[in-house]
Order: C-alpha cells, then structure tokens, then sequence
C-alpha cells in the first residue's frame, strides 16, 4: 500500500459489460482483447497520476488524490476504447463509478464505507457509462473541458442504508443515452405529504358540498365512508384507510412510480383471463396520491404494467375483444405522459401480460404461448424464452426472473445470464402473479385463502401461510387471493371476496397475519417504504 493516497482520495471502479457474451463471441481471442482493454485503462489511469489497487477479472480498482484526475482517467479511457479497433467489429463496453471519501488505509487495502459506494455506484451503470456520486461532482463540476456533468436523480444502492444522488458525465463525442440505472429510484416524499392530502380532500370536499368526504377524512379513516372505483390509501402501522381519488369504472391493476400511482380500468369478467367485462374503462390513469388529481394516458388498452427505475411505466397493452389492434408494450414518460418507447409484441387472445423490468431490459410473459419475452431496451432487440408463464418479478440481487404458471401449480426461476429456467412444483393449487423482497419471493394462491414464500436462491422451499377468510368454500369457484404487494416492512394481499386487504409480516417466526376490512371488493394492491394503496370495486 505505500504511496497510495491517503486522506481524501477519489476512487474509480470499472468492469466490462456483457463479459460472459463476449467471451463466448470471441472464444480464444478473448484473452487478447482483455489484454488491450487493460492497456487502455492503465495508460489513462497514469497519465492521470491514478493508482491501480487490484483487478479481478475484467474488473479493477483505481485510486486518485484529486477528484478532478480521477474524472478525466475515466474521459480518455472511455474515449480510447470507444475509438480503439477490436475484432469482429465489435465493441468493449466499461462501465465506470466514481466516488470522493476519506478512507483508512490498511495493510492490504482501503478500509470503509467509500470503497463499497464507489463500488455499488459502478455497478449499477451501463457499458459506456460513467456515473459519479455527489461527493465527487461537488468537486469537478465544470472543471472537466468537453464534459458536461448531468443529474440522474437518488437511487438505493445495495447495502447502502441512505438514497445516493447519482450524477453522469456527458462526453462530447461519446454516448450519453443510457438504459435506465439497474437500481430503484427513490422519489423524496413531500415532508408536509399526509398533511397536503388531508388538507386537498378537505378543501375539494368543501368546493363540492360533500360531507360524505369531509367524513372520510376527519372520521378517522372510517372504511363506511369510502367510495367504490376508488383508490384508497391504507396507513401500514394504524390500518385506517383514507380515499385518495376515484378512478372510472372498476380499477384494476395499480403501481407507484416517479411519485405517482398508475391505475389499469380492464376488469375481466368473473376472474377470467379472455373476457373482458362488459363496460370496463380499458383506461391507464395516473394519481397524484397528494392532491387526488388524476389524468388519463391516452392510446393505450392496458393489459400489463410494471415501474421503471427512472420513475417511468411501461405498460403492454392489448387488442381489444372483436378488434385488430396490435399487441404492443410502450415506456410511458412519468412526467409528461408521453411514449418514449413503443415495442411490437405477439399477439394473443388472454388479456393479460406480466411486466418486469431488471438487468436493462423490460421482460413481458406470453401466457398464451408459454413463453416470456425479453426486449432490451437499449437496441430493442428481442429475445424469447420458452417458459409457462404468467405473472413476472425480477429479483434483482441473483439476476433472476420469476413467474408463476396458471393451473399447475408451479413457479419458475429463470436465471438471465445463464438462460436456465427451474421449476418450483408444488407452489399453490394455482399461483398469482409474485413479488419480491428482502426475504425471497411471494405468491398466492387462487385456489385457496393461502399466501406462499419462497427463498430466492437456493432450494425454494416453500412456506404456506393461511389467511382465515371469512368465507373459504367461496374460494374453489372464484378468485381467492387476486394480488400481493410488498414495502413499508409487511406483505399485502387482497381477497377480493371477502372483501378484505391482508397484512403479512415477514419475519419466519411468526408470519403474523392481520386482516383490514373493507367496504368494497379490493382488486390490486401497492406499497412503499411508507405507503399502502388498494384499488376498490363497487361491484
């Protein structure tokens, strides 16, 4: 470790993308591609006056002691292997993360929490891509001639306990449109949030003359007082429910995304997955969970939706019964409800389609053709994989992809880097569409007033968790659990005959179940860290 920086130092982290792709692309010609990849890095990191501190692989670690030598390192060598000649006319692709800290210097290496951000920070960007913290573009902004430093928003890096401000460098010449981060946005609430929705019902309730809303708000939350094709809010600690807006006819499917709630109106009829009831809206609409305002996107037939990390949605839609409308998924812009993206899929006559998004790329089930397909959202190119599928949920940590088969009982686990797909028999009677959390991945069962979890790495094992309904013998014949959500530390599901909202604590000792009930038949359920919404039918 003699003469490395100490103090405040700015380290540099850096890996291949696609490294397994391109060493099955370029077999024994690999070895020498990585070879001319280090070349270009070390030069760079020299002529910058960086320190190598260890490589792994395609992997390395560089230390600066000035944040503004670190940030050009990471300019010529982007712009070297961007220029740079490899064979088969392809393309090295780095990813680079950059973060300014004040580690202690060990025997064998840097010691503390810096190395570990500058590390997450790095993981979480794309070939091409080189993204800094806000420790580090405090002290570079502007000095960098022909960089262009821009905001990217706070995102929860893993094992990093608070939300980081993630910055990217726009290199003239170069790239700067990325795929979203492979990490969740975080979205600040408003520090006034509750206050403000209490005060806009209140003040929307007097305008109109309603004192049944006046009702709903100071009666403390009392669920006689809710209103049907609604979303409601439920408070995870005291479980009294508040109305956040009404949304048209029979709301369905609901995410939180950008700061907003996304609402589907595509009711089936009696739970089935072709036939559309009559009169439903067919609508996405999105709620301000604030002010109650809503708009509605126009253009689509929403059959399907999932959250981007930049705080988008992509939403599949669907033909309509009787139409020839094509069958697509399109990336909806949070902000202005514009499609930044529109992605032809197959058709099909279920009118349903999982959606997840994970590893850059937004992956859509095909129920119909037990297959799930994979667009990559940076070429578009597609890739199908032949599964039972239904719903999806991408479980982030170990790159795996899950969705649940109707009717036989069963879960698969598709490994993306690998292509693998295992199956997990014996799940439920018939599994709904999984989430995921700290613990492992959830489901439900259709069939039966049963929630399931399983472990996400490893054998499945599966943990069956009763939920005691009020009426079980209703569940052979109709849906009995319909949705899950996860956040604010619990697991939610809806039974939608029995009228009820369920919460479930994760901890494997007790998996403590709690019912909330409620006036109208919930359909869909949706959480944060500090926030429940549910979707209410009045009929």
């Amino acid at each position: 470790m003699d003469g490395l920086p100490s103090g405040t130092v700015t380290f540099l982290f850096t890996d291949i993308e696609g490294s397994t792709r391109l060493l099955k692309q370029l077999g024994d010609r690999y070895g020498d591609v990585l070879a001319q990849h280090e070349r270009i890095l070390r030069d760079a990191v020299g002529k910058c006056e960086g320190r190598e501190v260890d490589t792994q692989g395609d992997s390395f670690f560089f230390a600066f002691a000035r944040a503004k030598s670190a940030v050009a390192a990471a300019v010529v060598a982007q712009r070297e292997l961007a220029g740079h000649r490899w064979p088969d006319d392809g393309q090295v692709r780095v990813r680079m993360g950059l973060h300014t800290g004040e580690p202690a210097v060990g025997e064998e290496r840097y010691v503390g929490l810096g190395v570990h951000r500058a590390a997450r920070i790095g993981a979480v960007g794309h070939g091409g891509q080189v993204l800094l913290s806000n420790a580090t573009r405090e002290l570079v902004e502007d000095e960098v001639e022909g960089v262009v430093v821009r905001a990217l928003g706070s995102y929860r890096l893993k094992d990093i306990d608070r939300p980081e401000p993630l910055f990217q460098l726009d290199i003239d010449g170069l790239q700067t449109e990325f795929p979203p981060l492979n990490a969740q946005r975080f979205v600040e609430p408003h520090p006034h949030r509750r206050r403000r929705l209490l005060l806009g019902l209140v003040a929307a309730a007097v305008a109109a003359g309603s004192a049944a809303a006046i009702a709903v708000v100071l009666g403390g939350g009392s669920t006689d007082k809710l209103q049907p094709d609604s979303v409601i809010r439920v408070d995870p600690k005291t479980l009294k429910a508040t109305e956040v807006a009404k949304v048209g006819d029979a709301p369905d499917l609901i995410i939180a995304s950008g700061g907003y709630l996304w609402v589907t109106n595509n009711v089936l009829r009696d739970g089935g997955t072709s036939a559309i009831r009559p009169g439903a809206d067919l609508t996405l609409t999105r709620v301000d969970p604030v002010t109650g305002q809503s708009r509605i996107v126009g253009g689509v037939s929403p059959c399907g939706l999932a959250p981007d990390p930049s705080g988008d949605v992509w939403v599949a839609s669907c033909f309509k019964p009787g139409s020839l409308q094509a069958s697509n998924i399109r990336r909806v812009d949070f902000r202005t409800l514009r499609f930044k993206a529109t992605y032809r899929i197959p058709s099909s006559p279920v009118y349903f389609r999982g959606v997840a998004y994970g590893g850059g790329s937004v992956w859509v089930s095909d129920p119909w053709h037990s297959l799930v397909l994979e667009i990559d959202t940076r070429t578009g190119k597609q890739h199908s994989i032949h599964v039972a599928s239904g719903g999806l949920a991408w479980s982030g940590d170990y790159g795996d992809l899950w969705t649940n088969s109707f009717g036989d009982g069963t879960m698969a686990r598709l490994h993306v880097a690998t292509q693998k797909v295992h199956t997990v028999k014996s799940v439920a009677i018939n599994p709904v569409v999984p989430v995921v959390d700290e613990s492992g991945i959830w489901t439900g069962d259709w069939s039966r007033p049963q929630v399931v979890h399983l472990n996400a790495v490893g054998p499945a094992q599966p943990k069956h968790i009763r939920l005691p309904i009020r009426n079980p013998r209703l569940c052979p014949r109709i849906s009995c659990v319909w949705r899950l959500a996860a956040g604010a530390g619990y697991i939610w599901a809806t039974t939608p005959e029995d009228r009820a909202l369920w919460r479930i604590d994760p901890n494997p000792n007790t998996y403590a179940v709690t019912r909330i009930s409620l006036p109208y038949s919930p359909a869909a359920v949706a959480a944060d860290e500090d926030d429940v919404w549910v979707t209410v039918r009045g009929r």
